[in-house]
């Protein structure tokens, strides 16, 4: 692959080889005299046993007989070994830290099944180190009560939900605090969420208060984004926040609740980047400009305020941050054979985590998941960190021994921090607590402060104090408080000065993160820019985002929550993850049987009984609310004009293209769940293009799609007939048709 070189000269290649199954063995980038290799090997069936990167080292893996993962062992020789049940569910996780001859229990997940309200076939609890997850479902298995109990604590964290006939959350109670007498001291808010459309929530109130009370209120536009959001405080008061969009859906203007931010874009070549950016209420503007990367390399306010450039290798490392006007500069030296910082005291460990962030800057210890368990700036300056199975910072110790307890929900958002005190007896309980309150995927409360967010995201208003960053998340200027969201939806802690994202840590003075990114499929081998494992997404803070630290979001496609399709066609590619993952006959690709099943489900005729009807109804709903983006996928894929025949991004609705391109009866769209290696228990969803002849009705190839796009709006297969309340006599077994996997 030849990209075209910022810095003139001859151009940056990138060579790839492959084994007779079309799976990759090799990447080489050659930069100047540098060449990075990345290499992969497999065994007979197919299964990736070793991976070796310039960022991590060496990592290998060994299978069980029916090939699920069984261990992986990193550059470091930490050791995780996993281990399912008879059903082939996960049920332990065991983690042997480098060096030691036996696994560690503290760092041990257990996850157990069956035990509980309405939790046969569902995962009931999960522990891992001092913490135990519970849940409880309701009939259809919707999450009905989360809580997470330490030990020696009186009572856990709860937090109860209920649901309508849809599927639709209703209402969420968030977890009681205690006194020292172990009485409830303060009741849990109940949010109550009303619905008007299928395109989200339009109403939310807290119970908390007398009616009518505090409360929120959100108009949308025919394709379900936001344009006004009224927030209703409890003495009558009320802040509204309108949001304006141009043809192509993208956010032009945010105004109200005490900011005012104008987006603008090319007037002849909009790809989807911002050229300038205006705050209406500081008066600050700023420019943008770009290199042939798509690397954000100038911004500079129109005013005298402060001007930044940015000087990148061919690798993507941020290697100088330097001042036209104002601002910080910042200049490091990378070493561009495995991308990791170089001198200033800066050193990493065999996996390319920071160990030492320099002179005087502290030093970082890691758990066998490369989590960040402790932050020493010397020894009597010492946080502690304790997490999740799903990678959640649930607990912080803090220097001074305070202990914070951080609670989630359902969508991985943070609910909560509490405090907790100590009895008499010495038992622990929840005594306080600063919650968050979202609407819309939006942050829109932080403990008492009423909170705005820009389009990535960024907390630009907390309570009566207005916030400014740098493009890569520096403050502008600098705040005193600290370990509260601020750039980009991480939270930035006042201890170390990195940001927290979730599955890792941001550094904002670096523009990149503190240790290589834990999900392989991150690394999109036909971007090389992408292939950096610290880099953060992909060079362009200024219309990229990546919440959990795992996979960049660039916001040059559609606002979060306008689901979209991405055109990742991989052709003969693809073959390679459907002979990992599924079956293959002698003309079709068929899916796992619980697919299957809701496929089947789905041939019943559109009029049929009315959950079909339901169903039928909810996945048109989402068509029509979903355009097509232009995104770039491996080598050999086909284009947007290629898979689809429109000419051109955002002019046609997936409705409108499905009812044209059905008739001709060649193309279906599917969902593909690629495994990560690294974490064999998630799933990412990627939409994929297949060209193939399906010999099924007109109504069944548009129920394909449409149950495709239905995971874009409840996710897995199991949640699908959760949320639509489909009865097992409606699912049935006809035998394999169809092509799509999952």
């Amino acid at each position: 692959m030849n990209e075209s070189n910022p810095a003139g000269g001859a151009d940056l290649v990138t060579t790839y080889t492959y084994n007779l199954f079309n799976q990759p063995l090799t990447v080489t980038m050659t930069r100047g005299t540098t060449t990075q290799t990345r290499t992969f090997t497999y065994n007979t069936p197919f299964l990736l046993t070793s991976v070796a990167e310039p960022e991590t080292g060496t990592a290998t893996y060994t299978y069980w007989t029916d090939g699920q993962i069984r261990t992986k062992t990193d550059a470091k020789g930490n050791v995780t070994t996993y281990v399912r049940d008879g059903y082939g569910r996960p049920s332990t996780i065991y983690r042997k830290p480098a060096g030691a001859t036996v696994d560690d229990p503290t760092q041990t997940t257990t996850y157990g099944y069956d035990t509980g309200v309405n939790a046969q076939g569902r995962l009931s609890s999960v522990v891992v180190g001092a913490a135990t997850e519970t849940y409880e479902y309701s009939v259809g298995g919707l999450v009905t009560r989360k809580g997470v109990a330490f030990p020696n604590n009186d009572a856990p964290l709860e937090a109860v939900y209920t649901y309508d006939t849809l599927g639709r959350m209703t209402s969420m109670k968030y977890p009681d605090v205690y006194n020292g007498n172990g009485a409830v001291a303060e009741v849990g808010r109940t949010l109550g969420y009303q619905y008007v459309d299928p395109m989200g929530p339009q109403k939310l109130t807290d119970s908390t208060y007398a009616s009518p009370g505090w409360r929120v209120t959100a108009q949308r536009n025919s394709a379900g984004q936001l344009t006004q959001m009224v927030v209703y405080q409890a003495n009558g008061t009320s802040e509204t926040e309108t949001f304006t969009y141009n043809s192509l859906g993208q956010l032009t203007q945010a105004s109200g609740r005490g900011s005012n931010i104008e987006y603008r874009y090319s007037a002849t070549g909009n790809d989807g980047r911002i050229t300038s950016r205006k705050d209406n209420i500081s008066g600050d503007e700023v420019s943008y400009t770009y290199d042939q990367l798509g690397r954000l390399i100038a911004a500079a306010t129109t005013g005298p305020e402060w001007g930044l450039t940015w000087a990148y290798d061919g690798f993507g490392n941020r290697l100088r941050q330097e001042v036209t006007k104002g601002g910080r500069a910042a200049v490091y030296s990378v070493d561009p054979a495995t991308n990791r910082l170089n001198g200033g005291g800066a050193t990493y460990d065999p996996n390319g985590s920071i160990e030492s962030f320099g002179t005087g800057a502290g030093t970082a210890a890691y758990d066998v998941d490369n989590r960040m368990v402790s932050m020493s700036l010397d020894a009597n300056n010492v946080e502690r960190y304790a997490y999740s199975a799903a990678n959640q910072r649930i607990q912080v110790t803090r220097s001074n021994g305070t202990v914070e307890t951080f609670f989630y929900g359902l969508a991985g958002e943070l609910l909560g921090v509490y405090q907790r005190g100590t009895k008499a007896n010495g038992h622990k309980y929840f005594s306080s607590a600063s919650i968050r309150v979202w609407f819309a995927g939006r942050l829109i409360s932080s403990g008492a402060n009423s909170v705005v967010t820009d389009r990535l995201g960024s907390v630009v208003k907390d309570g009566s104090e207005a916030l400014r960053y740098y493009p890569y998340g520096d403050q502008n200027p600098g705040s005193t408080t600290e370990n509260r969201e601020k750039f980009a939806t991480y939270t930035r802690d006042g201890f170390s000065g990195l940001d927290y994202a979730q599955n890792r840590y941001y550094s904002p003075q670096f523009g990149r993160f503190t240790t290589a990114d834990p999900f392989s499929d991150s690394a999109d081998y036909s971007r090389p820019q992408g292939m950096n494992r610290y880099n953060y997404v992909e060079s362009d803070p200024a219309n990229g985002v990546d919440p959990t630290g795992l996979l960049a979001a660039p916001l040059a496609e559609p606002p979060p929550g306008w689901p979209t399709i991405k055109w990742y066609a991989y052709l003969e590619r693809i073959t390679t993850t459907i002979l990992a993952q599924c079956t293959v006959s002698t003309t079709l690709v068929t899916i796992n049987q619980h697919c299957k099943d809701l496929f089947n489900s789905t041939l019943i005729p559109a009029s049929g009984p009315g959950p079909q009807q339901t169903l039928y109804n909810a996945l048109e709903n989402s068509t029509k609310a979903t355009w097509f983006y232009e995104a770039e996928g491996p080598e050999g894929c086909l284009t947007l004009a290629e898979a689809t025949g429109l000419a051109s991004a955002g002019s046609m609705t997936v409705h409108d293209w499905a009812i044209r391109s059905y008739q001709a009866g060649d193309i279906a769209i599917t969902m593909n769940y690629r495994k990560s290696t690294d974490d064999p228990f998630e799933s990412i969803p990627h939409v994929v293009l297949f060209s193939g002849y399906f010999e099924l009705s007109t109504v069944a190839r548009g129920l394909v799609l449409l149950y495709e796009l239905l995971h874009v709006v409840h996710g897995t297969h199991d949640q699908i007939i959760s949320a639509l309340q489909i009865p097992d006599s409606y699912i049935k077994d006809t035998g394999p048709s169809i092509g799509i996997t999952n």
